[in-house]
This record gives structure tokens, sequence and C-alpha cells, in this order.
């Protein structure tokens, strides 16, 4: 399965990118700040952009996500 993580990406993202990868899912980790995660999975792509940019509009949706899960946050 083809899965897109992007959003607010924290902890939570990197436990999410950790277990899908486990399972042998291609994983597509996505957002402005993407390289601070140290992600280095062998089925684990990483794009530092910003989803507002025309580049990730363009790009991003090459892959065929089967799922996407955009990470908010709530502040309080």
């Amino acid at each position: 399965m083809n899965i897109l993580i992007t959003g607010n990406l924290s902890a939570l993202a990197v436990s999410l990118v950790k277990e899908f990868a486990k399972e042998k899912n291609r994983v597509v980790v996505a957002s402005d700040d993407a390289e601070k995660l140290d992600i280095k999975l062998n089925n684990v792509v990483v794009h530092s952009i910003n989803p507002s940019e025309s580049i990730f509009r363009d790009t991003i949706p090459s892959y065929g996500f089967d799922v996407v899960i955009y990470i908010s946050t709530r502040e309080e």
C-alpha cells in the first residue's frame, strides 16, 4: 500500500511511519520540515516540501496513494 503522511509532523508521525514501514508499505512523508524527522528506512521517502507549493501538487500525486494521513495540532 502507498501511504502519504503530511501536515504537522512530529513524534506521532515518526511512530506511524515506523509501524507502516514494518508492514512493508511504501510510505511518503511530505512537509516543509520533514528532513528534521531523521527517518532512514528503505521503503520510506521523505520530501521536505510545503503542501501549499505547486511542486507538491505536481509531484506528490504521481505516487498513486491508497491512504493519505494529514496530522494536525490543536492549540489550547
